[in-house]
Protein backbone atom coordinates (compact mmCIF):
# COMPACT_ATOMS: atom_id res chain seq x y z
CA UNK A 1 0.00 0.00 0.00
CA UNK A 2 2.74 2.55 0.99
CA UNK A 3 4.47 1.46 -2.33
CA UNK A 4 1.85 2.17 -4.16
CA UNK A 5 1.02 5.86 -2.87
CA UNK A 6 4.54 6.83 -3.47
CA UNK A 7 4.52 5.63 -6.33
CA UNK A 8 1.14 7.73 -7.47
CA UNK A 9 3.12 10.84 -5.73
CA UNK A 10 6.27 10.40 -7.61
CA UNK A 11 4.09 10.56 -11.27
CA UNK A 12 2.76 13.22 -9.73
CA UNK A 13 5.54 15.15 -9.08
CA UNK A 14 7.32 14.33 -12.44
CA UNK A 15 4.35 14.03 -15.00
CA UNK A 16 2.12 17.05 -13.30
CA UNK A 17 -1.81 17.62 -14.58
CA UNK A 18 -2.32 19.99 -16.92
CA UNK A 19 -4.15 22.70 -16.04
CA UNK A 20 -7.01 24.32 -17.76
CA UNK A 21 -6.36 27.75 -18.56
CA UNK A 22 -8.77 30.69 -18.66
CA UNK A 23 -9.81 30.46 -22.14
CA UNK A 24 -13.24 28.57 -22.31
CA UNK A 25 -14.08 28.51 -18.79
CA UNK A 26 -17.53 28.12 -18.22
CA UNK A 27 -19.65 28.03 -15.08
CA UNK A 28 -23.26 26.06 -15.37
CA UNK A 29 -24.15 27.88 -12.59
CA UNK A 30 -23.57 30.94 -10.81
CA UNK A 31 -25.09 32.92 -7.88
CA UNK A 32 -24.00 36.75 -6.97
CA UNK A 33 -24.67 37.96 -3.91
CA UNK A 34 -24.84 41.40 -3.26
CA UNK A 35 -25.22 42.34 0.81
CA UNK A 36 -24.55 45.72 1.83
CA UNK A 37 -23.84 46.65 5.00
CA UNK A 38 -24.30 43.08 6.04
CA UNK A 39 -21.58 42.62 9.18
CA UNK A 40 -18.89 45.43 7.79
CA UNK A 41 -19.85 49.00 6.29
CA UNK A 42 -18.76 48.26 2.78
CA UNK A 43 -20.44 45.60 0.29
CA UNK A 44 -20.10 42.10 0.89
CA UNK A 45 -20.06 40.18 -2.74
CA UNK A 46 -20.34 36.81 -2.52
CA UNK A 47 -20.01 34.43 -5.74
CA UNK A 48 -21.15 30.42 -5.28
CA UNK A 49 -20.54 29.03 -8.79
CA UNK A 50 -20.41 25.50 -10.32
CA UNK A 51 -17.97 24.78 -13.08
CA UNK A 52 -19.61 23.02 -15.86
CA UNK A 53 -18.77 19.56 -15.98
CA UNK A 54 -17.24 19.99 -19.25
CA UNK A 55 -14.08 21.34 -17.55
CA UNK A 56 -11.15 19.22 -16.90
CA UNK A 57 -9.69 20.00 -13.55
CA UNK A 58 -7.68 21.45 -11.96
CA UNK A 59 -8.80 24.41 -13.56
CA UNK A 60 -8.07 28.02 -13.36
CA UNK A 61 -10.21 30.19 -12.03
CA UNK A 62 -9.90 33.87 -12.37
CA UNK A 63 -12.88 36.40 -10.86
CA UNK A 64 -12.04 40.68 -11.22
CA UNK A 65 -12.90 42.88 -8.19
CA UNK A 66 -12.11 46.70 -8.27
CA UNK A 67 -8.61 47.59 -7.02
CA UNK A 68 -10.15 49.57 -3.99
CA UNK A 69 -11.11 45.97 -3.03
CA UNK A 70 -7.53 45.13 -1.59
CA UNK A 71 -7.53 41.58 -0.56
CA UNK A 72 -10.20 38.86 -1.17
CA UNK A 73 -12.28 37.92 1.79
CA UNK A 74 -12.24 34.27 1.12
CA UNK A 75 -11.38 31.85 -1.79
CA UNK A 76 -12.26 28.52 -1.40
CA UNK A 77 -13.49 25.11 -3.55
CA UNK A 78 -16.04 22.61 -1.86
CA UNK A 79 -15.36 19.10 -2.04
CA UNK A 80 -17.58 16.29 -2.44
CA UNK A 81 -18.55 16.12 1.49
CA UNK A 82 -19.60 19.80 1.14
CA UNK A 83 -16.64 21.05 3.08
CA UNK A 84 -15.03 24.34 2.02
CA UNK A 85 -11.75 24.20 1.83
CA UNK A 86 -9.17 27.63 1.15
CA UNK A 87 -6.98 27.60 -1.22
CA UNK A 88 -3.90 29.70 -2.36
CA UNK A 89 -4.56 32.86 -5.02
CA UNK A 90 -2.86 35.16 -6.55
CA UNK A 91 -3.33 39.33 -7.05
CA UNK A 92 -2.79 40.61 -10.25
CA UNK A 93 -3.83 44.70 -10.87
CA UNK A 94 -4.97 45.28 -14.34
CA UNK A 95 -6.08 48.81 -14.43
CA UNK A 96 -9.04 49.57 -13.01
CA UNK A 97 -9.50 45.53 -11.82
CA UNK A 98 -7.58 43.60 -9.50
CA UNK A 99 -7.31 39.93 -10.55
CA UNK A 100 -8.00 37.00 -8.21
CA UNK A 101 -6.63 33.75 -9.80
CA UNK A 102 -6.51 30.06 -7.81
CA UNK A 103 -6.64 26.34 -8.68
CA UNK A 104 -9.87 24.88 -8.75
CA UNK A 105 -9.34 21.43 -7.78
CA UNK A 106 -13.09 20.56 -7.46
CA UNK A 107 -16.25 21.90 -9.39
CA UNK A 108 -17.81 24.38 -6.59
CA UNK A 109 -16.08 27.10 -5.76
CA UNK A 110 -16.52 30.16 -3.45
CA UNK A 111 -15.06 33.66 -4.06
CA UNK A 112 -15.94 36.97 -1.55
CA UNK A 113 -14.45 40.18 -0.83
CA UNK A 114 -15.84 43.52 -0.01
CA UNK A 115 -16.41 46.48 -2.36
CA UNK A 116 -15.77 49.83 -0.35
CA UNK A 117 -17.10 52.08 -3.28
CA UNK A 118 -20.59 52.80 -1.91
CA UNK A 119 -21.33 56.15 -1.45
CA UNK A 120 -23.39 58.16 1.39
CA UNK A 121 -25.14 61.30 1.26
CA UNK A 122 -26.89 61.95 4.12
CA UNK A 123 -29.73 59.64 4.84
CA UNK A 124 -29.09 58.66 0.85
CA UNK A 125 -26.86 55.48 -0.13
CA UNK A 126 -25.61 54.67 -3.62
CA UNK A 127 -23.55 51.78 -4.91
CA UNK A 128 -23.02 50.06 -8.36
CA UNK A 129 -21.90 46.50 -8.88
CA UNK A 130 -20.13 45.64 -12.39
CA UNK A 131 -19.53 41.96 -13.47
CA UNK A 132 -16.92 42.23 -15.72
CA UNK A 133 -18.22 38.96 -17.65
CA UNK A 134 -14.94 37.33 -17.81
CA UNK A 135 -17.07 34.39 -18.07
CA UNK A 136 -19.62 32.11 -19.65
CA UNK A 137 -22.52 31.11 -17.09
CA UNK A 138 -25.00 28.78 -18.13
CA UNK A 139 -27.64 30.54 -15.62
CA UNK A 140 -26.24 33.29 -13.42
CA UNK A 141 -29.05 34.60 -10.12
CA UNK A 142 -27.76 38.17 -8.78
CA UNK A 143 -29.47 38.39 -5.17
CA UNK A 144 -29.77 42.34 -3.41
CA UNK A 145 -29.97 41.86 0.52
CA UNK A 146 -31.77 45.28 2.47
CA UNK A 147 -29.99 45.94 5.40
CA UNK A 148 -31.83 45.82 8.30
CA UNK A 149 -33.35 49.58 8.25
CA UNK A 150 -33.41 50.82 4.83
CA UNK A 151 -36.44 52.03 3.09
CA UNK A 152 -37.34 53.27 -0.21
CA UNK A 153 -34.81 50.61 -1.93
CA UNK A 154 -34.41 50.89 -5.73
CA UNK A 155 -32.83 48.50 -7.94
CA UNK A 156 -31.55 49.18 -11.88
CA UNK A 157 -32.16 47.27 -13.73
CA UNK A 158 -35.29 46.02 -11.63
CA UNK A 159 -35.64 42.97 -10.23
CA UNK A 160 -38.60 40.97 -10.60
CA UNK A 161 -39.01 38.61 -7.71
CA UNK A 162 -38.82 39.56 -3.49
CA UNK A 163 -38.67 37.16 -0.63
CA UNK A 164 -38.11 36.98 3.07
CA UNK A 165 -34.75 35.47 4.37
CA UNK A 166 -34.69 33.05 7.79
CA UNK A 167 -32.83 36.54 9.35
CA UNK A 168 -35.70 38.44 8.81
CA UNK A 169 -34.29 40.65 5.62
CA UNK A 170 -35.67 41.29 2.85
CA UNK A 171 -33.53 40.00 -0.65
CA UNK A 172 -34.32 40.64 -4.20
CA UNK A 173 -33.58 38.26 -7.58
CA UNK A 174 -33.12 38.78 -10.76
CA UNK A 175 -31.96 35.37 -12.65
CA UNK A 176 -30.28 35.71 -16.12
CA UNK A 177 -30.36 33.08 -18.71
CA UNK A 178 -27.31 32.43 -20.17
CA UNK A 179 -24.36 35.21 -19.37
CA UNK A 180 -21.91 34.98 -22.36
CA UNK A 181 -18.06 35.71 -21.78
CA UNK A 182 -16.93 39.18 -22.02
CA UNK A 183 -21.08 40.47 -21.78
CA UNK A 184 -21.03 42.66 -18.82
CA UNK A 185 -23.68 44.02 -16.05
CA UNK A 186 -23.94 47.03 -13.75
CA UNK A 187 -26.55 46.55 -11.14
CA UNK A 188 -27.43 49.70 -9.84
CA UNK A 189 -28.41 50.01 -5.70
CA UNK A 190 -30.16 53.20 -4.03
CA UNK A 191 -31.89 53.24 -0.55
CA UNK A 192 -31.93 55.32 2.48
CA UNK A 193 -30.80 54.66 6.16
CA UNK A 194 -30.82 56.72 9.24
CA UNK A 195 -27.87 55.66 11.01
CA UNK A 196 -24.52 53.75 9.95
CA UNK A 197 -26.05 50.18 12.10
CA UNK A 198 -25.00 47.11 10.01
CA UNK A 199 -27.74 44.06 9.37
CA UNK A 200 -25.51 41.76 11.98
CA UNK A 201 -23.57 42.34 14.82
CA UNK A 202 -20.57 45.36 14.58
CA UNK A 203 -21.78 48.49 15.19
CA UNK A 204 -25.06 49.56 17.42
CA UNK A 205 -27.50 51.14 16.64
CA UNK A 206 -27.57 54.92 16.68
CA UNK A 207 -30.61 56.88 18.02
CA UNK A 208 -32.44 59.47 16.19
CA UNK A 209 -33.00 61.50 18.78
CA UNK A 210 -30.49 61.91 22.08
CA UNK A 211 -31.46 59.33 24.96
CA UNK A 212 -32.53 61.38 28.22
CA UNK A 213 -31.36 59.35 31.57
CA UNK A 214 -34.30 57.79 32.76
CA UNK A 215 -34.54 56.27 36.29
CA UNK A 216 -37.10 52.78 36.33
CA UNK A 217 -37.52 49.67 38.01
CA UNK A 218 -37.70 46.81 35.93
CA UNK A 219 -40.06 43.78 36.70
CA UNK A 220 -36.83 41.07 37.48
CA UNK A 221 -35.44 43.97 39.58
CA UNK A 222 -38.53 44.33 41.75
CA UNK A 223 -37.76 40.94 42.73
CA UNK A 224 -33.98 41.27 43.65
CA UNK A 225 -35.35 44.35 45.64
CA UNK A 226 -36.09 41.56 49.12
CA UNK A 227 -32.35 40.06 48.08
CA UNK A 228 -30.95 43.87 48.27
CA UNK A 229 -32.09 44.42 51.53
CA UNK A 230 -31.27 41.59 53.48
CA UNK A 231 -27.59 42.17 51.80
CA UNK A 232 -27.54 45.36 52.85
CA UNK A 233 -29.09 44.63 56.11
CA UNK A 234 -26.52 41.63 57.22
CA UNK A 235 -23.60 44.10 55.91
CA UNK A 236 -25.35 46.47 59.08
CA UNK A 237 -25.37 43.91 61.75
CA UNK A 238 -21.55 42.44 60.28
CA UNK A 239 -20.74 46.47 60.60
CA UNK A 240 -21.99 46.69 64.04
CA UNK A 241 -20.28 43.94 65.54
CA UNK A 242 -16.79 44.48 64.32
CA UNK A 243 -17.17 48.41 66.07
CA UNK A 244 -18.27 46.68 69.42
CA UNK A 245 -15.23 44.14 68.92
CA UNK A 246 -12.88 46.93 68.16
CA UNK A 247 -14.12 49.41 71.01
CA UNK A 248 -14.21 46.74 73.59
CA UNK A 249 -10.56 45.15 72.40
CA UNK A 250 -9.45 48.84 72.91
CA UNK A 251 -11.28 49.48 76.62
CA UNK A 252 -10.41 46.58 78.23
CA UNK A 253 -6.78 45.33 77.00
CA UNK A 254 -6.27 41.88 77.36
CA UNK A 255 -3.86 40.81 80.72
CA UNK A 256 -0.14 40.21 80.04
CA UNK A 257 0.78 36.71 79.27
CA UNK A 258 4.10 37.41 81.85
CA UNK A 259 1.61 38.65 85.05
CA UNK A 260 0.59 35.75 87.34
CA UNK A 261 -1.86 36.02 89.98
CA UNK A 262 -0.74 36.15 93.72
CA UNK A 263 -1.23 33.54 96.32
CA UNK A 264 -4.07 34.61 98.99
CA UNK A 265 -2.70 34.32 102.16
CA UNK A 266 -5.16 32.43 105.15
CA UNK A 267 -7.06 35.21 107.04
CA UNK A 268 -7.36 35.07 110.52
CA UNK A 269 -8.78 36.49 113.28
CA UNK A 270 -7.46 39.71 115.28
CA UNK A 271 -8.24 37.84 118.35
CA UNK A 272 -6.72 34.19 117.55
CA UNK A 273 -3.54 33.19 119.58
CA UNK A 274 -0.73 30.65 119.43
CA UNK A 275 -0.25 27.79 121.12
CA UNK A 276 2.16 27.58 123.88
CA UNK A 277 3.01 23.90 123.79
CA UNK A 278 3.83 23.93 119.89
CA UNK A 279 3.35 27.84 118.65
CA UNK A 280 0.83 26.75 116.37
CA UNK A 281 -2.18 29.65 115.50
CA UNK A 282 -5.30 28.88 117.74
CA UNK A 283 -8.45 30.11 117.57
CA UNK A 284 -10.57 32.00 120.10
CA UNK A 285 -12.77 29.24 120.64
CA UNK A 286 -10.42 26.32 120.58
CA UNK A 287 -10.31 24.19 123.79
CA UNK A 288 -7.31 22.16 122.27
CA UNK A 289 -4.46 22.84 119.68
CA UNK A 290 -5.49 21.24 116.73
CA UNK A 291 -1.21 20.46 116.22
CA UNK A 292 -0.37 19.33 119.12
CA UNK A 293 -3.33 18.43 121.06
CA UNK A 294 -2.17 20.42 123.80
CA UNK A 295 -5.06 21.88 126.52
CA UNK A 296 -5.58 25.43 125.66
Amino acid sequence: MKKTVLFILLVLVLFPLPVQGQEGLTFDELVVDIWPEYDDPRVLIIYRGVLSSQVSLPALVTFQIPVEAGQPNAVAVRDPDNKLMSVKYERVVKGEFAEISFIATFHEVQFEYYDPLIKKEGNLRTFTYTWPGNHTVNSVVFQVQEPRGAYELDLSPPFGESYQGSDGLKYFRMSETPFKENESLNILIKYHKTSDALSVGGQSVQPRKPIEPQLSFSFRGWNLLPWMLGSLGFLFILGAVGIYWWFGEKRNPPASLESKPKPQEPVFSELSSSCPQCGSKTSENDRYCRVCGHKL
